[in-house]
């Protein structure tokens, strides 16, 4: 079986490489268009917090008055016929990660289409008023000639320690890093050191015109989610944590270490909850004997979760939001605002 996955990954890597050959030789062609279009991507299947990211881009730009449009295909829905996500949407038609950053984002315009360049095409011509184009996960899709692409690698998974699928978790190879403009290494520790920083970097290879940046993850007050409400936490000592992401680690982890109970009901990425998911997790809250217990979720597991909200109406249900920083902060925004402002729309 591992010779047959070693094979499996070589002829895998040899499609990828011959395809990204063909589009730097420009047989394969990149189409631009007339509006700055950033990139947020990875080179592996998924963890490295593009969803946070991206909410991240988008405030920045809107604090700065630049009104904003993210495209995505919408992962994982099951239904196709909407496009323009609204706060309403169910998650079978927008996927969980659209509908989180447009309930985040209420005033930014939401579009999910596998087509990403119909998208733009689309947000060109009927939103006259968006400035920037944020393209959710879209480093591999190379039909598009983004004019800043920022790939994201996780500290506790780095892509220059990973392989090519189905070996690893690479869905292409690391010599693609000459593609992107910055590279971010995220959900590092607050405390990580000059030193540690500048070994990171130096394994990255990064050329003169490259930049690299560091971002951490901040914890922000649970909410319920029947009653939009913040709990004291003092009253809580067990936990039933209920996780469809990719790495769920980093938050078991960070609720243990500040001294909770933890029960981890760990579901695939993006899992769409079905009756008898449901039934086990209730069955799991009530078999804790603790008084002073909750249930707790993402904020993008709680978008799908919602579907059986009624199920949970006696439950304590909450939900952790989380957003991302940096370190060197103000030069990162710098370089977003600048390049937004050097390639701004023509009239």
């Amino acid at each position: 079986m591992r010779l047959i996955l070693h094979f499996l990954s070589f002829v895998y890597g040899a499609i990828t490489k011959i395809r990204n050959t063909l589009f730097d030789y420009n047989i394969l062609k990149s189409k631009s268009h007339d509006i700055p279009i950033i990139c947020i991507g990875n080179l592996s299947i998924g963890g490295t917090g593009k969803t946070p990211q991206v909410s991240y881009l988008a405030k920045l730009l809107e604090k700065s008055s630049y009104k904003v449009a993210i495209v995505s295909r919408g992962y994982k829905r099951r239904f196709h016929s909407v496009k323009f996500v609204e706060k309403n949407t169910s998650v079978l038609y927008s996927g969980d990660e659209s509908l989180q950053l447009k309930r985040r984002h209420p005033s930014c315009v939401v579009i999910v289409e596998p087509n990403r360049n119909k998208a733009i095409e689309d947000i060109i011509k009927n939103c006259p008023q968006i400035d920037v184009v944020l393209l959710d996960d879209g480093f591999q899709h190379r039909w598009i000639d983004c004019g800043l692409n920022i790939l994201l690698t996780s500290y506790h998974m780095p892509f220059k320690d990973d392989r090519l699928l189905p070996v690893g978790r690479l869905r292409e190879s690391t010599s693609n890093i000459r593609r992107t403009n910055i590279v971010v290494m995220t959900n590092v520790r607050h405390d990580i050191t000059l030193n540690e920083r500048a070994d990171i970097v130096k394994g990255f290879k990064l050329e003169e015109n490259q930049d690299s940046f560091f971002s951490f993850v901040k914890y922000k007050s649970w909410v319920n989610l029947h009653s939009s409400k913040k709990i004291n936490l003092n009253n809580i000592d067990s936990i039933v944590l209920v996780t469809g992401i990719a790495i769920p680690e980093i938050l078991h982890t960070h609720l243990e270490e500040n001294g909770y109970n933890v029960k981890h009901l760990r579901f695939p990425d993006h899992h769409i909850f079905t009756k008898k998911d449901i039934l086990k997790i209730l069955h799991t809250f009530k078999s804790i004997k603790d008084s002073k217990k909750l249930i707790l979720t993402t904020e993008k597991d709680s978008c799908r979760l919602e579907l059986y909200k009624d199920s949970f109406i006696t439950i304590p249900l909450y939900m952790i939001p989380i957003e991302i920083d940096y370190i060197d902060k103000d030069i990162f925004n710098k370089k977003i605002i600048d390049y937004v402002e050097a390639n701004k729309r023509s009239c």
